[in-house]
């Protein structure tokens, strides 16, 4: 509940928050948490992409966030366990009702190390208002996002300095995030290796 230990506290802050978040596994990490999202069906360059944002996020200290669904967000999940970091799964439906049913392993393997938290109790039904406000928590819980590798910095406090085309050469730097105060501590060129200088860390005042 609202009041319980625990509850994440970026929801806390916020207007109309979920009364009731029902969790398995974890306590919700206290590190800056950026949420992956994308498509059920990316091409095998999406998912590539993904993987690499995801591991490295998760290697230099963020919490990846996403909803367990095919395609983009269980890439996005893997990762970052396989690169030794931590993931949050927010679900649209009970903890006890996982979709898709393929994904039970993945689910299994998120609670054993890390956290899934539903607004949803057991025995209630997915309707089409579950996914907005599934993705209304991932959102809320998160400092920035990530979407077909655009990043975005939702709390000002709080910087990734990081390109999402990493795939691609020439950028010179970060031309996905770009505001007064905020440093690309990469090389001249985007490349894969320059994700490894997206260390969170808090805008100097």
């Amino acid at each position: 509940t609202f009041d319980a230990p625990g509850y994440p506290a970026a929801l806390r802050e916020v207007p109309s928050p979920p009364l009731v978040l029902y969790r398995a596994g974890k306590p919700f990490p206290e590190d800056p948490a950026v949420a992956i999202v994308g498509s059920r069906a990316p091409t095998p360059a999406g998912r590539e992409f993904t993987r690499q944002l995801s591991g490295e996020l998760a290697g230099c200290g963020w919490t990846v966030v996403s909803g367990m669904a095919r395609g983009i967000d269980a890439a996005a999940h893997e990762a970052a366990m396989d690169a030794g970091g931590r993931t949050v799964a927010v679900m649209p439906t009970p903890l006890d009702a996982i979709s898709p049913k393929s994904h039970q392993p993945l689910f299994d393997r998120i609670v054993a190390e890390h956290l899934a938290i539903s607004e949803f109790p057991s025995g209630s039904r997915v309707s089409k208002g579950s996914f907005p406000r599934r993705n209304r928590t991932m959102a809320l819980v998160s400092h920035a996002s990530a979407l077909d590798g655009q990043v975005q910095i939702h709390d000002p406090s709080t910087l990734v300095a990081c390109d999402g085309r990493f795939y691609t050469f020439g950028t010179g730097g970060s031309a996905l995030i770009s505001d007064d105060g905020w440093t690309w501590r990469g090389g001249t060129r985007a490349t894969r290796s320059g994700m490894a200088d997206c260390t969170p860390k808090t805008r100097a005042s």
